[in-house]
């Protein structure tokens, strides 16, 4: 995420825009330069002897220094990365309304659901507990942030037009939206090689974080391939995997973190990328997300459940294979078909990887994000 970050901000300069980005940390003691106008910045430790609730408490902690931060700078132009909704962080938005535009990643009220709904079992109390934490510490103030804060401010900025109406839903048509998609660093990103291969298909599922996010679809994956000609597939897992037992199948190969070199070997070797195929547990139809953007930068085709709307209807349309957005059981037979014409077509790495630079690059998605700004402070 720091890359994506970094990169949005070299293209905002740019484009004509001074910007300076500023990371906050409890885990630095003393300001680190990533550049010459990007920082990270110490916040204090928070040490509390409170039994319960500490995430909401710790966050608002931080989000009173960075407020006190932020505060002591003269600037024209706020742009937020979506935080942790709370009393200090309602200050925060309200004190900087006028010049503020807040970025919001994903349906975080969604996404908070789910995780609690498919975590791993526990007695009542735990049960009781979890719930009451999302909505007295959760759901409420996202309710709130949504409907009485973000109308207040220049401009929400969203990943996708049904993310904006969403939010808009909510809020009864409130808030001005930026629709601004996610891109791809393709200078930094090798093209992989492609050679006409037999044998199994390989999947490649590149794991972002230790924690199994259930909207990712993994689970469904497995299990289509485990009911539907199991021998004919290989499943590659990367990252960090906690509870190894749930992938103890005879296809799945899981890699553990890899190195870029390491990666960047294991993409040559595959031959269709996955993205997220259980989106509608988050209530997502459209995605632009950053996965995508880097399986089109490498040029590997993929899969996922979800439509595209800065794809859908170009010519790039026909490298990743749309699946439905449900729990049935993926057709494991049009996978395999997909997959086969992809290896008789020895040009689709290179057209993908065209395509990227001219369309999903950060120099693009953020050319179009300056000009919506720029519109959007003139107002």
């Amino acid at each position: 995420m720091q890359s994506k970050i970094i990169c949005q901000i070299t293209q905002l300069r740019n484009n004509g825009f001074d910007a300076e980005g500023w990371f906050f940390s409890h885990s630095v003691t003393e300001k680190v330069i990533i550049n010459d106008f990007i920082s990270i910045y110490p916040l204090l430790p928070y040490k509390s002897d409170r039994k319960y609730f500490n995430n909401y408490y710790e966050n608002q902690f931080y989000y009173s220094q960075i407020n006190k931060f932020i505060s002591k700078n003269a600037l024209d132009c706020i742009f937020l990365r979506h935080g942790a909704s709370g009393s200090e962080y309602f200050k925060l938005v309200k004190e900087h309304a006028n010049k503020l535009f807040v970025y919001i990643p994903s349906n975080t009220i969604g996404e908070n659901y789910a995780e609690r709904k498919y975590a791993p079992k526990s007695g009542w109390m735990g049960l009781a507990f979890r719930w009451w934490e999302y909505f007295r510490y959760f759901y409420i103030y996202e309710k709130k942030f949504i409907k009485k804060y973000l109308p207040i401010i220049k401009s929400v900025v969203v990943f996708t037009p049904e993310f904006g109406e969403m939010l808009n839903k909510i809020a009864k048509g409130k808030i001005k939206v930026i629709y601004n998609r996610d891109g791809a660093d393709c200078q930094s990103v090798l093209m992989r090689t492609h050679e006409y291969k037999s044998g199994k298909i390989k999947l490649l599922f590149m794991k972002g974080s230790s924690m199994q996010q259930p909207w990712s679809g993994l689970e469904r994956l497995m299990r289509s391939i485990e009911n539907q000609n199991p021998e004919r597939f290989e499943l590659y897992i990367t990252g960090n995997v906690v509870e190894k037992e749930l992938y103890q199948k005879p296809f799945v190969k899981l890699t553990g973190r890899l190195s870029h070199i390491e990666l960047e070997q294991l993409v040559n070797e595959v031959d269709l990328g996955v993205s997220n195929l259980a989106n509608y547990i988050i209530k997502f139809n459209e995605t632009t997300n950053l996965k995508s953007r880097d399986y089109y930068a490498r040029g590997l085709p993929f899969i996922q459940a979800n439509s595209m709307p800065d794809i859908d209807g170009t010519s790039a349309e026909e490298y990743y294979l749309q699946l439905p957005n449900n729990d049935t059981d993926i057709d494991m037979q049009r996978v395999y078909e997909f997959a086969m014409r992809m290896r008789k077509d020895n040009l689709h790495t290179a057209k993908m990887r065209q395509f990227a630079e001219e369309h999903l690059d950060w120099k693009v998605t953020v050319a179009e994000l300056s000009a919506s700004l720029k519109k959007a402070l003139q107002n």
